[in-house]
């Protein structure tokens, strides 16, 4: 699954599509024909060549999102070494870090400020002075 899903990935963001591991091997012919070998891991064998186009690759990871939804099925994720780039393995850059952890802060204490501003703002206490001492003479 997590081949397919880093496979579609690569081709959302216009980056070379090509997925390879021990098990599996995703590449693509062209935009819409898209070649999945699958590699047994006993010797002797041959790999099964799949040839797909896109509504199919569409509906195999519509398929893999329904199993990751479904409260019957429970997937064991196991550890299978790949060549994913760089990219995809630490894809947060240090700019979207700095703009997640200072932003909403700053949101925050300006919120604040112009909440509590707009109270001294309509709030006078010497009005209220002054309409107590007409209300009650002495």
């Amino acid at each position: 699954m997590d081949a397919f899903y880093i496979y579609s990935n690569l081709l959302i963001k216009n980056e070379i599509p090509i997925y390879e591991s021990k098990l599996i091997d995703i590449k693509a012919d062209n935009l819409h024909i898209h070649n999945i070998v699958l590699k047994s891991s006993k010797a002797n064998v041959k790999p099964l060549v799949l040839k797909i186009g896109n509504s199919l690759l569409s509906d195999t990871i519509n398929c893999f999102d329904q199993l990751n939804e479904s409260p019957k099925v429970r997937i064991k994720k196991t550890d299978i070494p790949t060549k994913i780039p760089k990219k995809l393995k630490f894809g947060l850059n240090n700019k979207v870090k700095f703009f997640n952890f200072f932003i909403p802060p700053f949101f925050a204490i300006c919120s604040l400020i112009l909440f509590s501003s707009s109270f001294i703002y309509f709030y006078s206490p010497f009005e209220n002075i002054e309409k107590k001492e007409l209300t009650n003479p002495e």
